[in-house]
């Protein structure tokens, strides 16, 4: 009986449901876990609910190149396209059969689980990547009992779903955030800084989607506090960077910025192939965002060495260390902000090489190889039907 389950399932067909492929966190997350999966055990499939119309599909030329299968229903936002997309979802498991469904995104969550009522031999695993508001916890606490496992990619987000959305502990699964160190130890264009700020003090980056939930406005007025306290020398820099997904969120930016006549100092550049570039043409980055679950972009830039000025909300999961490899602003306070602002712009440059080889240290415990790692034991164990163990942090630990 063993030796038939191991043939069974020596081969795991995984459908991933997923909102966007667009230029963020998540997506990119889900194309590093699904290209890097053991091919001889695993077969990846990626239903994407929006794009290309109302969303970009940043990230499908890399799924087509590693041979992925991908289905693009391309919904609006009406509640009939809700529906369509439900039954996109049947559609698609039925016609690929898996024995994962993982569903990516809050959207794709909820059709994802509906959808299940009508797939009810499919192993669902849910997820959580951020902060969710009183609704979406209500939302959770209603239908979390058709996943097998919830996953989140940090441990504030365990806490959460177990004291405010009643999920039970046992269930949620921890399993932080992996990166390639070897991409983003190197740019792509090392003269990028030649270029955009060749004679700059110290050049600041702060990348990411244009939206109202990472208010990128409030960098600039950081910047424009200091410039009104003539504490802002003329050749300090600050490039944001991404795409514009609200629009408000870049007129709010774009009036921040002339508000203080920050035209030649705070500068948008769209969004980039090579996100690396920008991290070694800076001497830091900003995250400065109200809210996140274990962001992307403060690996990164740990990865090419940069140090992070966070918002204590944004860094719920301890990713830095305050003076150590970055340093921890509480969001909402500009004038703290525009302190730290000053402070990196004048250190000297031995502390701040000594910071960046910190940077480097500490990236390496977010390698993706540990990512891939950790959900092929989460797969294999929901499958088969095994317990699950983490180590003394809360995170999955691989067999």
């Amino acid at each position: 009986m063993a030796e038939t389950q191991q043939a069974q399932y020596s081969m795991i067909r995984i459908l991933y449901v997923v909102d966007s492929l667009m230029a963020g966190g998540i997506e990119s997350q889900l194309v590093e876990l699904a290209s890097g999966l053991d091919r001889t055990r695993f077969e990846p499939h990626i239903l994407c609910l929006y794009g290309p119309h109302t969303r970009d599909l940043h990230f499908a030329p890399a799924i087509r190149a590693a041979a992925i299968p991908l289905y693009t229903p391309d919904l609006g936002g009406s509640a009939w396209d809700k529906g369509r997309g439900v039954a996109w979802i049947i559609a698609v498991a039925q016609a690929v059969r898996p024995q994962l469904i993982q569903a990516e995104g809050y959207h794709a969550n909820l059709l994802t689980r509906l959808a299940a009522l009508c797939l009810p031999a499919i192993r669902l695993i849910g997820s959580v990547r951020g902060m969710h508001s009183a609704k979406q916890l209500f939302y959770e606490r209603l239908s979390h009992y058709l996943c097998r496992v919830l996953v989140v990619n940090g441990p504030h987000l365990k806490v959460m779903l177990s004291e405010r959305a009643g999920v039970p502990a046992r269930k949620v699964c921890f399993i932080p955030n992996g990166i390639t160190i070897r991409r983003f130890s190197q740019p792509h264009d090392a003269d990028l800084r030649q270029r955009i700020a060749p004679h700059s003090q110290r050049v600041f980056a702060s990348l990411g989607r244009i939206s109202c939930e990472k208010n990128m406005h409030w960098i600039a007025e950081g910047f424009g506090l200091l410039k009104r306290q003539q504490r802002l020398p003329r050749s300090a820099r600050c490039f944001i960077v991404g795409p514009v997904q609200d629009v408000t969120a870049k007129q709010a930016l774009d009036a921040a910025i002339l508000r203080d006549a920050l035209e030649e100092t705070v500068m948008y550049h769209a969004e980039t192939p090579h996100p690396e570039d920008y991290y070694h043409a800076s001497d830091a980055t900003i995250l400065y965002s109200p809210a996140e679950g274990l962001p992307n972009v403060c690996l990164e830039s740990l990865a090419a060495g940069r140090p992070v000025i966070i918002s204590a909300e944004a860094n719920a999961a301890n990713v830095i260390e305050h003076g150590v490899t970055g340093w921890i602003v509480p969001a909402r306070d500009r004038q703290l902000l525009a302190e730290t602002l000053h402070m990196v712009i004048t250190l000297p440059a031995s502390t701040l090489s000594k910071i960046r080889e910190a940077c480097v240290l500490r990236a390496h415990d977010y390698r993706v190889e540990m990512l891939i790692q950790r959900y092929t034991s989460l797969y294999e164990a929901v499958v088969r039907s095994t317990p699950l163990r983490s180590d003394e942090k809360g995170a999955l630990v691989s067999f």
